[in-house]
């Protein structure tokens, strides 16, 4: 499976859990990085949505959590039970 192809998989595994988050792969030279924003103003974690990413096993901040293209193939085991690389959280 290709980059393209984890995060894709990321994305809608996250969306399937806490639907009103925003998840998307950054641009330009942080291309590979996934960012998690919240739904509420600026981009901020509803209560529900931090909770339900530190269910995850995610640390949100704010208004950001990211997953570091290290750590994609673990997010990947984790969130939908697929192969990935050997990354860590």
């Amino acid at each position: 499976m290709g980059a393209k192809q984890e995060i894709a998989a990321i994305r809608k595994a996250l969306k399937a859990t806490i639907p009103t988050v925003s998840v998307r792969g950054s641009r330009g030279t942080a291309w590979g990085w996934i960012g998690i924003h919240g739904s509420g103003e600026c981009g901020m974690f509803t209560d529900a949505e931090r909770a339900g990413l530190k269910a995850l096993g995610m640390n949100p901040g704010g208004n950001y959590c990211n997953i570091s293209p290290d750590s994609r193939g673990y997010w990947l085991r984790r969130l939908t039970g697929l192969g990935g690389g050997s990354g860590k959280p």
